[in-house]
C-alpha cells in the first residue's frame, strides 16, 4: 500500500514489519473523501480508528489527517501522509 518512491518507504517497512509482529490491530477507515484528485496524485482526508486485538500495551486512537496517492503501475499507492489530529480512546492526554 505504500508507494515505492515514497522518501521514507524503508522507514515505514521496518515500524510497520515491527508492529505486525507485535499487535493484531483493528483498524477501521470511518471516513474517507479526495480534496483534490489530478491525473497522477490525489489527497484524501481520512479518519481512521486504530484498537488493539492482541498484545502489549496500546493506546487505542482515532486519526485524522490527509493521505496523498499516487499512482504505481496503475494502482493508487500511498505517497505521503500527514496526520492532523490524534485523540487518544482512553481518555488520557
Amino acid at each position: 500500500y505504500i508507494h515505492p518512491d515514497n522518501p521514507k518507504y524503508s522507514e515505514t517497512e521496518s515500524a510497520t514489519r515491527k508492529l505486525f509482529d507485535e499487535y493484531e490491530l483493528k483498524t477501521t477507515l470511518e471516513k474517507a473523501e479526495d480534496t483534490s484528485v489530478t491525473d497522477g496524485e490525489a489527497k484524501i482526508k481520512f479518519v481512521q480508528l486504530t484498537q488493539k486485538v492482541t498484545g502489549p500495551a496500546f493506546r487505542d486512537n482515532r486519526v485524522t489527517g490527509v493521505h496523498t496517492l499516487r499512482q504505481d503501475k496503475g494502482v493508487w499507492k500511498i505517497f505521503a501522509t500527514e496526520a492532523s489530529g490524534v485523540v487518544y480512546l482512553d481518555g488520557a492526554l
